[in-house]
C-alpha cells in the first residue's frame, strides 16, 4: 500500500502482486503491468492513478485484475480510479474481476483513458464511470450485469473524444440502460457509439442526454 515511486513496473515473473492496503500514484509518475501479470486486490484495498498507468496485456498473456486470492466473490474490491492527469493511460487486454465494494470497476475523473480489448465480470455494480474524460474504448466485452446501468457518462474532455467501439455487451437487469451518458454537443466533441453488439437490455440500450438535470433523455 501507500505511494508508489516515480516509475514502477510490475512484472509476469514477480507476478501474482497482492494489494493489501489502497495504493496510488502522483503526477508524472508511470506505473506499468507487464502483460501475464495478475494482481490481487484486498477487500479495502483500491490503486487511484494521479499520473499514468500503461498495462500492456496480449491475447496470449492478459493481465488479470482481481479480488482476495481464493474470493471469486461479488463485490470483493473497490475498483481502480484515474484522476486528475493530462497523460493518455493505456489498458490493453485485461480482465476485471469482482470489483465494486464502494466504487465502480473503473472510474476515470478529468482524464484520458484508452481501453482495448478487455474484459468486465462479477459485480453488480458500474461497470465504468466516465466523468468529464477523453475516452476511446474499442473491443471490450461487458458481461451480463443483474442490477445496474453498465457505463455512466457525464461530460466529455475540452477538446477530447469518446469513442465506444466494436464493443459487446451483455444484458442488464431491473430497468437498467446499457450505456447512460449526459455531455457532448456540437461543435465540442460528441459521444461516438460505433459497431457494437447489444444481445438485451431491461431498459435502453443508449440512454443519450445533451445537459445535467434533462429528463427523458433520448432513449434507444
Amino acid at each position: 500500500g501507500g505511494a508508489l515511486g516515480a516509475n514502477t513496473n510490475w512484472t509476469a515473473a514477480a507476478s501474482p502482486y497482492y494489494v493489501t492496503s489502497s495504493i496510488s500514484t502522483g503526477p508524472g509518475s508511470i506505473l506499468a503491468i507487464e502483460a501475464g501479470t495478475t494482481v490481487y486486490f484486498a477487500t479495502n484495498a483500491s490503486l487511484t492513478i494521479g499520473g499514468r498507468l500503461l498495462v500492456n496485456g496480449t491475447e496470449q498473456n492478459r493481465v488479470r485484475f482481481t479480488g482476495p486470492p481464493g474470493a471469486g466473490t461479488t463485490n470483493s474490491w473497490p475498483g481502480l480510479v484515474i484522476r486528475n492527469t493530462a497523460q493518455t493511460n493505456i489498458l490493453s487486454f485485461v480482465d476485471f474481476e469482482f470489483a465494486g465494494t464502494t466504487n465502480r470497476s473503473l472510474r476515470v475523473e478529468s482524464a484520458i483513458l484508452i481501453l482495448n480489448s478487455c474484459t468486465f465480470s462479477g459485480t453488480t455494480r458500474p461497470y465504468l464511470e466516465l466523468t468529464n474524460a477523453a475516452f476511446g474504448i474499442y473491443h471490450c466485452e461487458f458481461a451480463s450485469l443483474p442490477g445496474s446501468t453498465m457505463i455512466q457518462g457525464n461530460r466529455i474532455r475540452a477538446n477530447g473524444f469518446a469513442i465506444i467501439q466494436g464493443c459487446r455487451f451483455g444484458t442488464t437487469g431491473g430497468l437498467n440502460d446499457i450505456i447512460d451518458f449526459t455531455g457532448g454537443q456540437r461543435p465540442g466533441p460528441i459521444l461516438q457509439i460505433l459497431d457494437n453488439v447489444f444481445t438485451g437490455a431491461s431498459d435502453d440500450h443508449l440512454e443519450l442526454r445533451v445537459a445535467v438535470g434533462e429528463h427523458g433523455g433520448q432513449g434507444v
